[in-house]
């Protein structure tokens, strides 16, 4: 096994790490909460929400996801940032589906196609 690592150019000792290959990328980990957006996206489609639309409360999302509230609470503003939701507090408060605008959506393609290759 060592002569077939020394013959490929990757012996290693005990004190040498083993290195990737130099066109290997580290692999990223989707961070919870852009998981439970993207997870709040898919449910938005499922159930065919239009603008105006509330998404369930808060609670319910929790539930549904099995995350805390903060979770729910950064997600949320993570789709509204994204210009998908409003987010309102109170009692009759929560995420309302908002229409994308053509300009907001033309600009969010253009910051794709700007960032794809990088």
């Amino acid at each position: 096994m060592a002569m077939a690592r020394a013959r490929r150019g990757t012996t290693t000792t005990d004190t040498e790490p083993l290195q990737a290959p130099p066109l290997a990328k580290p692999i990223r980990q989707p961070k919870r909460v852009d998981l439970v957006a993207e997870e709040i996206k898919r449910l938005i489609t499922e159930k065919n929400l239009k603008p105006g639309d509330k998404l369930p409360r808060e609670v319910e999302l929790q539930q549904l996801f099995f995350v805390s509230k903060s979770t729910i609470r950064e997600a949320l503003k993570s789709l509204e940032v994204q210009g998908l939701i409003k987010v309102t507090t109170g009692p009759v408060g929560g995420g309302t589906i908002v229409k994308v605008p053509l300009d907001r959506t033309l600009q969010l393609l253009q910051n794709y196609l700007f960032f794809k290759d990088t």
